[in-house]
């Protein structure tokens, strides 16, 4: 769940096995590919193969982690509905979800880790105006997290995407800056614009809206708002 991503022995898909194998550790990732729970991404990797099992991997970590999902987020959810901000969707995801996770954790997370942990929470709350998707694929390259307004909902048309972005405390330490005044990077703006621009050929009628996520180990986050071409955007 922190990576998206298990080393695997090819020869255990290809092989004969004993089901005693199947509760080993090291054949976990095989075992989890028969009761389709992982997909193969490439002859080293697995990976998790759709939204509904990043939610089970994430509800078995929280519950795991004893984290509470359920009491302290109906006003961060019912201001984005009111008045829809990500950067304070965020900010309170961050207050509220990643103050309650063990310091152990932070020593194996990347982007995938809060982008998962995000968008998993944001679904429990946020599904009835919205649809998202992860890593959605266009010319340019895959997104890393969409919200989709519903048809016949009050977000109809409107579509934000997120590129996440990771360092760890001992890689933002070497910065010598602080979060405040970190500023976005030129690759990061070409990236999420090269998104838009594919959001545009497939749905040209999309209000788009866009805002790179940079998180700093277990520090502190900046989100930041770029501007979607061909289009003035608020968020």
């Amino acid at each position: 769940m922190t990576t998206n991503a298990a080393r695997y022995d090819r020869n255990f898909l290809i092989t004969k096995f004993d089901m005693r194998q199947f509760f080993d550790k090291s054949f976990f990732p095989v075992s989890f590919y028969y009761l389709g729970m992982l997909t193969i991404l490439d002859k080293f990797t697995m990976k998790l193969p759709n939204l509904n099992m990043r939610q089970i991997f994430v509800e078995y970590f929280n519950e795991l982690h004893h984290i509470d999902v359920s009491t302290r987020y109906t006003e961060i959810m019912q201001a984005f509905v009111t008045q829809p901000n990500i950067e304070n969707l965020f900010a309170g995801y961050w207050r509220e979800y990643v103050s309650q996770l063990p310091e152990a954790i932070f020593e194996k997370v990347n982007e995938n880790f809060y982008r998962t942990t995000f968008y998993e929470l944001c679904s429990r709350y946020l599904s009835s105006w919205l649809a998202f998707t992860v890593e959605n694929s266009y010319p340019q390259g895959r997104s890393n997290l969409e919200f989709i307004g519903k048809f016949h909902e009050k977000f109809v048309g409107m579509r934000w995407v997120m590129e996440f972005k990771y360092f760890s405390n001992a890689e933002f330490a070497r910065m010598k800056t602080s979060i405040e005044a970190f500023t976005l990077r030129e690759e990061d703006t070409e990236q999420i614009k090269g998104y838009a621009e594919g959001v545009r050929q497939q749905y040209p009628e999309c209000r788009t809206f866009l805002h790179v996520i940079y998180c700093f180990g277990n520090q502190g986050f900046r989100v930041v708002q770029v501007e979607c071409p061909q289009t003035i955007i608020s968020g």
